[in-house]
């Protein structure tokens, strides 16, 4: 390949600069010049000429990847990234973007909790807000489904329906399903044994049924009703199957299509705090507050392993996609989140995110490649390498989440504390 000017080319004449997009003398050594000059602009302009050099040219913009300000860096990935070549897509792939997310958008809403769901679109965010009903003569409480553009941040549409059944107050679960469909938030109301679960259709706005305390309480072996007071549920992958778990240990399984309990596990003498269902749909993991992590064969409820994961209580666990990663956190001081290899449930990594804190949420993306810790600090995981890839910040400053959603394509991520939501991405 020639070094010599194109006929895209200028020919420099006089002392000035020329205009920062405009072409350059010199052909690649004229590319060069602007990516030594100290001017950001400059060299930015610099990378989008280089784009008219081939090989040479794409070389230039790998260097000032590796080796450039954070600015040049990212305007490099974003050339690079389209580029069909198969050595540039080995080096975008090996990169670490996420070290360059950013807040691009920030979303208030009016109530709280919520729950939040991007849909495999890859285009729209989703949220169910939990309100005080409007209308005292109703009672109960208004759900808020939202939905919003992920590229704009700006709200598509939005729609209130009321439960009776449901208390704000005592509102202790809410969870989207993965495809983002399906809303499932219940209640803990122990007096009157009143504790239901609401599965609500997401695109419809319409309640589909409801899970009462006939259906989650269960009796003892002196035929007395126990109490089943709800700790956590996750739904899997097709949003068809509902983990039901308790503050006694149980976890009941929730056919919503059959809309019945297929069986219940015992799965522990203490509190179930979090729940996790693999990708396959083969595995459930459950950790509980004296520390243990088990899994089990969804398809059966017999248990398959168990790990004694931390010395006190568990606040929540994730699972790869492909089943052979686990990210478990504690409430202990100081706040450690491990990774697990699941084949023979070895210790990979032990990490110290923060002294102060529980991490509240780990959301695993449905690809392979990232999981996200919320909590006092918003960690991206790189489940390949099984490392700490990144910390989200906004104004340089790290971002309390109780729960986030990662899109399809892994190049958005969407966060959530209270009432403000957080979208984030390369700027």
């Amino acid at each position: 390949m020639s070094d010599q000017p194109r006929e895209y080319d200028a020919v420099l004449g006089g002392g000035n600069q020329p205009p920062i997009y405009g072409a350059v003398l010199g052909g690649i050594e004229g590319v060069k010049r602007r990516l030594a000059n100290p001017d950001v602009k400059v060299q930015i302009a610099g990378l989008y000429q280089a784009l008219n050099y081939g090989d040479a040219g794409f070389d230039l913009i790998i260097k000032a990847l590796r080796y450039s300000s954070e600015r040049v860096q990212v305007a490099a990935y974003k050339l690079l990234r389209d580029i069909p070549s198969a050595k540039v897509k080995q080096i975008i792939k090996e990169f670490n973007a996420y070290q360059f997310f950013e807040c691009l958008h920030t979303i208030t809403i009016e109530h709280h909790p919520a729950a939040i769901a991007i849909h495999p679109d890859g285009e729209t965010l989703v949220c169910a807000a939990v309100g005080n009903s409007s209308d005292e003569g109703i009672g109960g409480v208004d759900l808020h489904f939202t939905k919003w553009n992920l590229l704009t941040g700006k709200k598509i549409n939005s729609v209130c329906r009321n439960s009776k059944n449901l208390i704000q107050d005592v509102v202790v679960c809410h969870a989207i399903s993965p495809d983002a469909k399906t809303l499932a938030i219940g209640n803990n109301i122990q007096e009157d044994k009143s504790n239901k679960i609401e599965i609500w259709n997401i695109e419809t706005a319409q309640l589909s049924q409801v899970i009462n305390h006939k259906s989650i309480w269960r009796l003892g072996k002196n035929k007395k009703i126990k109490k089943f007071e709800i700790t956590t549920f996750t739904f899997n992958k097709n949003g068809n199957i509902l983990a039901v778990a308790s503050k006694t240990g149980n976890i009941i399984i929730w056919d919503l299509e059959k809309r019945k309990n297929i069986y219940t596990i015992s799965a522990s003498a203490s509190a179930i705090k979090s729940l996790a269902i693999s990708k396959n749909g083969n595995n459930l993991i459950s950790g509980s507050a004296d520390g243990v992590i088990k899994i089990w064969d969804l398809n059966n409820g017999k248990e398959l392993s168990q790990i004694k994961a931390h010395d006190e209580s568990i606040t929540s666990i994730a699972i790869s996609p492909d089943g052979n990663t686990l990210i478990s956190s504690d409430e202990n001081l100081p706040k450690h989140i491990k990774v697990w290899d699941v084949a023979d449930s070895k210790l990979i990594r032990d990490t110290i995110p923060s002294m102060y804190g529980n991490t509240q949420f780990i959301a695993n993306s449905l690809n392979q490649k990232i999981m996200v810790s919320c909590g006092n600090e918003t960690c991206i995981w790189d489940l390949n390498k099984r490392l700490l890839i990144a910390t989200l910040k906004d104004r340089n400053r790290k971002v309390y989440t109780s729960s986030a959603t990662i899109s399809p394509d892994e190049k958005t991520i969407a966060t959530i504390f209270h009432k403000q939501i957080k979208i984030w991405g390369l700027p």
